[in-house]
């Protein structure tokens, strides 16, 4: 359970030091928006055009994403009404419900 927490903390601090601009989300963020919206990584998956394993990968931040995936997680959570915060540090905001 260390090893794989210290894992995750590795990669969080690598993706969030180097931040891709306004591209980068982390794990913790997903996972957070997902709550908020009261989603499976199922619901996320479809969303987002990719497979249920790579929402399942990246909220374990067992390996590096992909930019594509980054970015279909973030559009999808962004259209739903989530909005990224990384000021002070990282977090999410439910700003409007997703209308459909």
């Amino acid at each position: 359970m260390d090893n794989e927490k210290s894992h995750v903390e590795l990669f969080e601090k690598h993706t969030y030091n180097r931040s891709m601009t306004n591209l980068a989300i982390l794990p913790k963020q997903c996972l957070a928006a997902r709550a908020l919206l009261g989603w499976d990584q199922g619901d996320l998956a479809e969303r987002a055009g990719i497979a249920r394993c790579s929402v399942v990968y990246f909220e374990r931040a067992v390996c590096k994403p992909r930019l594509k995936t980054v970015l279909g997680i973030k559009m999808a959570l962004e259209r739903a009404g989530i909005r990224f915060l990384n000021e002070p540090g990282p977090g999410v905001v439910l700003v409007t419900a997703e209308l459909s």
